[in-house]
């Protein structure tokens, strides 16, 4: 029996199990985009042992198909929900992430979350460590009305508005005002994003 955190393959579900015995067939559906899943693993178990009670068996046939995972952090919706191939065709890596396809916001949001997380320095390519960029940052007043911190910071004023609303910040406009630390945050996570 799988638990409740993992992902429904084949190779994890049990055919003999009624709950399971189909569950893998219902991950990916035709026209599903941008997730794998419609639906909460606890209601697709009831899905399958409603087949199984309707008389529904596995390996009826030849198996045809198989599913392939997405990729991680597969920017393109199409392919999110993961695809069903013929059999026997190779299965590329799941996290095969190529940063440089994704959108500049998830770009920028990963970034976030990388300085966030002290997951810098990353190491270069030929392998010696980067050290983590030092920025200057302006000393600013108590408080910083948003369109301020845009002009400092050299952005349009939706691109603060965004980098808040991902820090949890509620300003809901350019006039609204945040805390010298907040717009200390603010400058030094764009200036990083920018390369600045």
């Amino acid at each position: 029996m799988i638990s409740c955190d993992e992902f429904p393959l084949q190779e994890n579900c049990d055919p003999t199990n009624p709950e399971e015995a189909f569950l893998w067939q219902l991950v990916g559906p035709p026209g599903m985009k941008g997730a794998p899943l419609p639906f909460p693993v606890s209601y697709l178990r009831k899905v399958s042992r409603r087949l199984w009670d309707t008389g529904a068996r596995p390996n009826a046939g030849p198996q045809v198909t198989e599913y392939h995972r997405p990729r991680t952090g597969d920017p393109n919706a199409l392919f999110a929900t993961g695809e069903w191939k013929p059999m026997g065709q190779p299965k590329g890596p799941v996290d095969d992430l190529e940063v440089r396809e994704l959108p500049l916001e998830v770009r920028r949001k990963l970034a976030r979350q990388l300085l966030e997380n002290d997951d810098f320095p990353i190491p270069a390519p030929d392998g010696p460590v980067v050290p983590e960029p030092t920025i200057e940052v302006p000393t600013f007043a108590e408080k910083v009305r948003v369109a301020a911190l845009a002009k400092v910071c050299k952005v349009a004023n939706s691109i603060v508005l965004d980098v808040l609303a991902d820090l949890g910040v509620y300003a809901s406009k350019p006039q609204s005002t945040v805390t010298r630390s907040t717009a200390q945050q603010v400058y030094v996570l764009l200036n990083d994003l920018s390369g600045r």
